[in-house]
């Protein structure tokens, strides 16, 4: 699915980059925080993604076959937001960053498309963790501001909740959690 949206010579060309990988059953793919120089389509198998939640690992999603992962990091040059780990042996495709956003220049539209589902995917996972401190939802939500910018998409209505601004008496380090 990731790749419909491609014409047959964009679709050879992306998959003449394809690496196979395959990883054990607990197996960390990706970390969060490190830098995002690929990303990855399932072929096979399952993965847990999960986000640090000061010092604890909480997991935000369960990816299985047709699904993709770290497309955030390579669109946004950010470090990857999220951890990824085999929940059962893991067949992948992985797209190194280079050769796919060269790939990208000549389909905007489809670079257009993958920033769009990696911020409905940041928002998904940001509305999980509202339970988070104030810190880590601003770090969140300063992610999301700059994936809106960079791609100038329009942000939800709902942007940016308004039980997430501190109030007159609440101190930075302080949040009120709903």
């Amino acid at each position: 699915k990731l790749f419909e949206f491609l014409d047959e010579p964009g679709r050879q060309r992306m998959m003449d980059l394809a690496q196979r990988q395959v990883f054990p059953a607990g197996t960390r793919v990706v970390a969060e925080g490190e830098p995002g120089d690929s990303f990855f389509v399932i072929l096979r198998g399952s993965v847990k993604v999960s986000v640090d939640d000061f010092g604890q690992e909480k997991q935000v999603a369960t990816l299985g076959p047709g699904s993709f992962f770290g497309e955030i990091a390579v669109i946004t040059a950010q470090p990857r937001s999220a951890s990824v780990t085999a929940a059962a042996e893991l067949e992948l495709l992985r797209f190194d960053k280079v050769p796919v956003l060269d790939v990208l220049k000549a389909y905007p539209r489809v670079k257009e498309l993958l920033a769009k589902m990696g911020v409905r995917r940041s928002e998904d996972t940001l509305e999980k963790m509202m339970d988070l401190g104030q810190e880590r939802v601003l770090g969140i939500e300063a992610g999301l501001n700059l994936l809106h910018r960079r791609h100038s998409l329009e942000k939800p209505r709902w942007w940016p909740p308004a039980r997430w601004a501190p109030s007159p008496r609440s101190s930075r380090n302080s949040m009120p959690c709903g």
